[in-house]
């Protein structure tokens, strides 16, 4: 920022000068005052001239258009003037404001809790015996994944929302939402089943199942309850161990009703116990429904591989235990992703509160980030490695290098459009993943096998998450 730009002369090139404002901004005769008024908010939390100099940069702003404008010789002029003239006026931060450091322990419990539905499905979700077990399963479980995954985030969105006011109102707002999410993932389920000519009332059954496990979760991992919904999953798993032993042969209705009935009856002792809110709470439901849609491109990704709905019965019952197995490390990883990205923030904002130019702080955070998305990725390959050395000589099956590249690449653009979202470009995270989603379909339906179209879609993934956060990262509002 201490040099001018390099510049074209102005036959060569004519800028164009911003829009005039609108609204309050045009009282001010002074330019300089109307972008003072503009950018109010920047200049009365900026602690030194550098950060009004990179949103400067950031918003179109060259030398040669502040000096014409505004009548500073270059951009930093200008952002000095800015600074001298709004005064200093620190955010409000009270203690239900501050962030809460999160535990790494409490985040790789969040991953074990995202694996759970993998533990009990297989046993507890065949609800009919014989060859259409299989199917109806299918069906359900990919309505369940498709919707309800999807229309959780949003819920999950509207209850952090509403945790602002309290947990009664976040209790309130999670319940209502949730059931309201589940009983349309059990009503899609069963038109699903009523166009392909499947049992209707067990069709639902498995979404509805799977719904309900879903919405009681969100509400517990929202509300901050994570040790409560992990031990619900303890007499499930007891169970499930003492089938597989031999023990005793558990029957299929009692795992059941412990993997879903015990979050369940968690999550309503929960909401009651929050009390009831003193008012009705407002939340912004078109956004909640920007990160449901979210979740549906994510879970959409995943399930065209992994319940491959191209083939007829795909995803059958010894498929549960054996290729939707290989996204265990994937899931678990999501923890570790979760914390890495509260450790990226925490980074970027230490480079942001630097005194260097502007350029030296951009390409310090690029290199920032790009070490901790590295390292992240890195261990998921690791792990994978392990999994594909491994899992032939367990019994299990031998996963395509294909699939387990393909996991790797997803967890990566996950941890970037994490990042994404977390600076409100979530429009750009749900491009790269309708971009990547997109891509799978188009060339199964071209005739690729399954597993190369899953590592072109996560490739599309990665690409497209890494070219929007390294635009992201050049401007210095997203460091912090």
């Amino acid at each position: 920022m201490s040099a001018t730009l390099r510049r074209t002369p102005d036959t060569e090139r004519r800028e164009r000068l911003p829009a005039a404002w609108s609204g309050r901004d045009r009282r001010a005769p002074d330019p300089l005052a109307q972008l003072s008024r503009r950018l109010e908010g920047a200049c009365q939390g900026a602690v030194q001239p550098l950060e009004l100099a990179a949103i400067l940069e950031a918003e179109g702003y060259t030398d040669q258009l502040v000096r014409t404008r505004f009548g500073t010789p270059d951009v930093f002029a200008c952002a000095q003037l800015l600074y001298r003239r709004v005064p200093f006026r620190p955010p409000d931060v009270t203690a239900s404001t501050l962030p809460r450091p999160v535990p790494l322990g409490r985040d790789l419990t969040r991953g074990v809790i995202y694996l759970m539905p993998a533990l009990w499905t297989p046993f507890a979700l065949p609800l009919t015996p014989g060859m259409g077990a299989a199917q109806v399963t299918t069906a359900g479980l990919l309505t369940a994944t498709l919707f309800g995954w999807g229309w959780m985030q949003g819920v999950a969105y509207r209850g952090y929302q509403a945790l602002v006011r309290g947990p009664a109102p976040a209790a309130r707002t999670l319940a209502v939402a949730g059931v309201q999410a589940t009983v349309l993932t059990a009503a899609l389920a069963a038109g699903v089943a009523w166009m392909l000519d499947l049992p209707v009332l067990l069709t639902a059954g498995v979404a509805l199942a799977m719904g309900t496990y879903l919405a009681s979760a969100t509400a517990l991992l929202v509300l901050g309850q994570e040790a409560r919904l992990l031990l619900t999953a303890l007499p499930v798993a007891a169970l499930i161990l003492a089938d597989l032993s031999g023990v005793v042969q558990a029957p299929q209705w009692l795992t059941l009703l412990l993997a879903v009935g015990g979050p369940l009856l968690a999550a309503a002792q929960t909401v009651i116990r929050a009390g009831r809110p003193a008012a009705a709470v407002a939340t912004r439901s078109g956004r909640a429904l920007l990160y449901a849609t979210y979740g549906w491109l994510c879970a959409a990704f995943l399930a065209a591989r992994l319940l491959n709905p191209w083939q007829p019965g795909g995803a059958d019952l010894s498929g549960m235990m054996g290729l939707s197995w290989s996204v265990a490390p994937l899931v678990l990883g999501m923890g570790v992703l979760e914390f890495t990205l509260r450790g990226l923030h925490r980074g970027l904002g230490d480079c942001a509160r630097r005194t260097d130019p502007v350029g030296v702080i951009r390409a310090r955070a690029a290199r920032f980030l790009s070490g901790r998305v590295a390292l992240f990725t890195a261990g998921l390959a690791l792990t994978y490695l392990l999994v594909a050395l491994l899992s032939p000589r367990l019994g299990g099956p031998v996963l395509a290098p294909e699939l387990l590249t393909g996991h790797v690449l997803v967890g990566g653009a996950l941890l970037l459009s994490g990042y994404l979202i977390n600076v409100s470009l979530l429009g750009g995270a749900l491009l790269a993943w309708a971009g990547a989603l997109g891509a799978q379909v188009a060339v199964r339906e071209a005739g690729l096998a399954p597993d190369p179209a899953y590592l072109l879609g996560a490739v599309v993934a990665a690409l497209l998450c890494g070219l929007l956060t390294t635009w992201a990262v050049r401007d210095a509002r997203h460091l912090t």
